[in-house]
Formats: structure tokens, C-alpha cells, sequence
């Protein structure tokens, strides 16, 4: 006949019950914990790579498209310009393309630059009697982004009559807005008009020993059009929308009126500091600490030129 637990037997066995489960919670207590710690990490990282990548973005365009005070030396335009504690408004063109301000501050410093952040494109060949082929990068002539630089070699077309000024035109005819050249395999992607007109001055040509001034040049093969640059400008500030915590914010100022396509400031990141070291003749050391969920990531990004 079976016989059923003993009183001993039932304790025992009730008692390593229990110490199964209560291993068993533990185990899952704990890799509760982990899993919380690493998908607020994983927050974290992913958090402070959006912010990484906004600061990226904007210093990648450092110099890019910017046209220069000195027009007699175009590799004076090359050479890094480092300044320091004056007014945010600086004037357009700059010294140089890679004139760069910086506000020290603590935590943060305030930075200025001038980059291009909208289309460019290069001129490819004539194409029947009044276009021209381009490899359009973003190139766009709806009202706030028509407003382009022109260079030719190693130059930009200036103001006959104001040499420092550098002329902005505006395109015509274009195919089609804002197309990706990142995988274009071909040497041309567009078509637009063969004579750009200018917005804010004149161009001199010579029939015999006439000079003649004119708003209208004629495009040839090699020419590159950018989009006039912005006034990049990155600082921080308490976010209302944050708790007041402190953010990095970046604002950019449109330097051609005609287009005036101007972005207010846009919160990037939150920090705890950021701080720009000016490397002589080589480019800027970002130096920045990240705040995201109470934690503290330090980021260093080298920017050269």
C-alpha cells in the first residue's frame, strides 16, 4: 500500500520549494534590473548619437560655399580664421571661408561659422541652345532656396562695382528640385537654363574696349553653383520644454536677403558643458559633455581643415 509524505518530508520539501522560487524571483529581479539599466543606456546612446550627429552635421559644412572678403588671394579664403569675444553678428563675407567666432563661456562656449546647408550643383556641358547638363546636388529655385554663389576655378563672380561683395544669382529652368547625387553614376542628372540672372549687382564685360555691365552671366562647363551660406550659430540655453534642463541649441541666419529661409534655434542635445579648443592652422576641438537620464556622457569630435 502507498503511504503519503511524512510531516518531515512535506516540510522539507515545501521548504525547497520556496527556496526555488525565491531564487527564481531573484534571478528575474535582477535581470529586470540589468534589462532597465541597459534599455535606459541604449536610450542614452541612441539619444546622445542624434545629438552627436546634428553637431556633425552642421560643423561637416564649415567653410562650405563661403565666399571671401580678401579677393585678391584665394588661398588666404583657405587658411582657418580663429576670433574671439565680439558681437554674434558677424558680417558677410568674412575674412575668410573658414572664419570662425568663439564667445568663451561656462559651461558653454558660443560658437558662429559660415557654411552652406542647402544645394549645390556642377555644370556639365552645354545642352542644345539655351540649357546647360548639371549634376544637381539639392539644387532647388523655389523662392527661399534660389539664391546661389557662382565659381569659376578657384573664384566667385563679384559685384563689378563692389569687388568684396560676392554676386547672388538665381536659377531657371530647372528639371526637377532637390535630386541626390550621392549614387549618381552619370556626369549629369538635370537641366536648367544656360544665363543666370544676378540679385545684387553687376558683372563687367568688354565688347572691344566697351565695358559693359550686365546682371546676367552665361554659364560654361566646370561652373559650380552652392547655395549662399548661413550663419551658423551654436549655444546654450535652459529648454522650457525640458524642465529648464540646459540644451545645446544651433541657429542659422540666411546671408542672402533675397531668400531670407532662416531657422529659429533648434534644441540639439541636452548638456552639462560644451567647449570649442581652436587648433591653429589644423581646425576645432569639440569638447562636450552630454546629460541624458542623469548620466554624463563625455564627447570629443575633431573637426580639421
Amino acid at each position: 500500500m502507498k503511504k503519503g509524505f511524512t510531516i518531515v518530508e512535506l516540510l522539507t520539501a515545501v521548504a525547497i520549494s520556496l527556496l526555488i522560487v525565491i531564487a527564481t524571483v531573484g534571478v528575474y529581479v535582477v535581470a529586470n534590473r540589468v534589462f532597465a539599466i541597459n534599455r535606459e543606456l541604449s536610450f542614452v546612446k541612441e539619444s546622445t548619437k542624434e545629438g552627436i550627429y546634428g553637431l556633425e552635421w552642421f560643423f561637416e559644412r564649415w567653410g562650405v560655399g563661403v565666399a571671401c572678403f580678401n579677393q585678391v588671394d584665394p588661398n588666404a579664403c583657405g587658411r582657418p580664421q580663429f576670433d574671439s569675444n565680439r558681437p554674434i553678428n558677424v558680417p558677410y563675407p568674412p575674412a575668410s571661408a573658414l572664419y570662425m567666432l568663439r564667445n568663451e563661456g561656462e559651461p558653454c562656449d558660443e560658437v558662429v561659422f559660415f557654411g552652406s546647408i542647402g544645394g549645390m550643383a556642377f555644370v556639365d556641358r552645354l545642352q542644345g541652345i539655351n540649357q546647360v547638363a548639371v549634376m544637381s546636388c539639392r539644387l532647388n529655385q523655389t523662392v527661399q532656396q534660389n539664391c546661389y554663389h557662382v565659381w569659376r576655378g578657384a573664384r566667385v563672380f563679384r559685384d563689378a562695382n563692389n569687388p568684396t561683395i560676392p554676386l547672388i544669382f538665381s536659377v531657371g529652368g530647372l528639371s526637377q528640385d532637390n535630386l541626390d547625387c550621392s549614387r549618381e553614376t552619370n556626369r549629369n542628372n538635370a537641366t536648367m537654363n544656360l544665363i543666370l540672372r544676378a540679385q545684387n549687382g553687376q558683372l563687367e564685360t568688354f565688347q572691344g574696349n566697351t565695358r559693359i555691365l550686365t546682371d546676367q552671366l552665361t554659364l560654361e562647363g566646370g561652373d559650380m553653383l552652392v547655395r549662399v551660406p548661413h550663419r551658423i550659430r551654436f549655444f546654450c540655453q535652459n529648454n522650457p520644454q525640458d524642465n529648464n534642463n540646459l540644451w545645446l541649441y544651433v541657429e542659422t541666419t540666411d546671408m542672402a536677403n533675397n531668400c531670407n529661409w532662416n531657422e529659429p534655434p533648434i534644441p540639439i542635445v541636452r548638456v552639462n558643458s560644451f567647449q570649442i579648443e581652436q587648433v591653429p592652422n589644423a581646425g576645432v576641438l569639440v569638447n562636450m559633455q552630454v546629460n541624458q537620464e542623469g548620466r554624463a556622457i563625455t564627447i570629443q569630435r575633431f573637426f580639421g581643415r
